[in-house]
């Protein structure tokens, strides 16, 4: 057992740790697994193809705004 990862995340896995946080909303979950491998979507794809408002996807996902 490594039980150093206890007290502290390696610095390798600090990226890691930043996208298991972010998808822990259920809804960013479900967005992700919209996508094919290797697909992209427009906030347009994902807001027609979704319950999720516009508003609430640019605030979401700030960097895709254009």
């Amino acid at each position: 057992m490594r039980a150093s990862y206890l007290r502290a995340l390696p610095r390798g896995w600090r990226h890691t740790a930043r996208i298991f946080t972010a998808l822990g909303d259920p809804h960013r979950q479900r967005i992700v697994l919209m996508f094919k491998a290797g697909e992209r979507l427009s906030i347009g794809e994902i807001v027609a193809a979704s319950p999720l408002s516009r508003i609430y996807l640019n605030a979401e996902f700030p960097e895709t705004r254009s």
